[in-house]
């Protein structure tokens, strides 16, 4: 198979990339989706890829379409999805593969909701009616999804279900939505582990958390910014010539705005052992980091670059207290962890 990006017939290596361009070569499921390595992926050319496909002869083009689709899903690129999977489809009636492809666009869009019911119809049709492409636990789950996110929202007469259960392949492809839409969709739970409503327990707590103390600094402080709490980065790139200081600003205030993920991702770290030992350990590396924030941004009287931190006398006070909500947000997110 001819590489996409580069269009050379280049061997593939370990990591599914060419040789030539080191681009992913071949994907034709979620879960292979899943185990490519992100700069094989990153490397794929779209545009490239589009003109390759419709030079390859018409028995080489079907697998190619896999592979294009499966990737613009990986970077969500939704509205590419939905354009090239009705292309594909057209051009291969009998793959209702595609249809799955513009299904699950439409769900990541939140734009399910305005479809006709013709234009519901026929996809479901073709997503029941395919016979060789679509495996049959992800025929009823996207059954299920169009019920539940459709029919039921339309308060019309759902469609007849296929039972379905778990498998690998479907797990890596739910990967894509977020979990709401998960559970909206799977009211028998076969897809959501037990510890899920645990997690999510916890999750909210990180949220009100970040979301209290959001409100308190955009009253105090975010207000009086034209740019909100980005001016502070737009200045500090423009105006600071120190590069760890003003990398140490950047840091610090990219890392405030995604916070509540970044605690996220240390709670999904912990692999559900809730355990002082393992929750000390895993927020260490980032208490450590913001500690690191708390000595070295803020202005001090014996500071060897006094002059370049008083360019930034205008945030002094927003530099100093974001630091210690951060550490007062990891206290009370280990302090709540403590009690699940």
């Amino acid at each position: 198979m001819k590489c996409l990006s580069c269009g050379s017939s280049a061997e593939k290596n370990d990591d599914n990339a060419c040789t030539y361009c080191g681009s992913v070569i071949k994907v034709d499921t979620f879960k292979t989706l899943l185990s490519i390595v992100g700069e094989v992926k990153d490397a794929f050319k779209f545009s490239t890829s589009e003109q390759t496909i419709d030079k390859l002869p018409h028995e080489e083009q079907n697998d190619a379409y896999h592979t294009h689709i499966l990737l613009l899903i990986d970077r969500r690129l939704w509205k590419d999805v939905i354009r090239i999977s009705t292309k594909a489809s057209n051009r291969f009636p009998i793959d209702a593969m595609f249809y799955i492809y513009i299904l699950i666009s439409l769900i990541c869009e939140e734009s399910l909701i305005h479809k006709s019911f013709d234009e519901i119809q026929q996809i479901k049709n073709s997503i029941v009616g395919d016979k060789n492409r679509i495996p049959p636990n992800i025929k009823g789950f996207f059954v299920d999804a169009i019920n539940k996110l459709w029919c039921e929202k339309k308060k019309i007469n759902k469609f007849k279900k296929i039972n379905w259960k778990s498998d690998k392949e479907l797990k890596s492809l739910v990967k894509i939505f977020d979990e709401e839409v998960i559970i909206e969709i799977d009211e028998h739970s076969i897809l959501i582990d037990a510890n899920s409503k645990q997690i999510r327990s916890i999750y909210k707590s990180v949220d009100d958390i970040v979301n209290r103390n959001n409100k308190v600094l955009k009253e105090k402080f975010f207000s009086e910014y034209e740019d909100g709490i980005d001016t502070v980065i737009k200045f500090a790139k423009k105006e600071i010539i120190n590069k760890d200081y003003k990398k140490n600003i950047v840091d610090m205030i990219v890392f405030y705005k995604a916070r509540s993920e970044k605690y996220k991702d240390i709670i999904k770290k912990m692999n559900n052992n809730f355990s002082k030992d393992n929750i000390e350990k895993q927020y260490q590396n980032i208490e450590e980091l913001n500690e690191k924030w708390s000595k070295d941004i803020p202005l001090s009287f014996f500071d060897s670059i006094k002059k370049e931190k008083k360019k930034m006398v205008l945030y002094e006070p927003l530099l100093k207290i974001i630091p210690k909500k951060i550490q007062n947000e990891i206290d009370e997110i280990k302090s709540s962890m403590k009690f699940v």
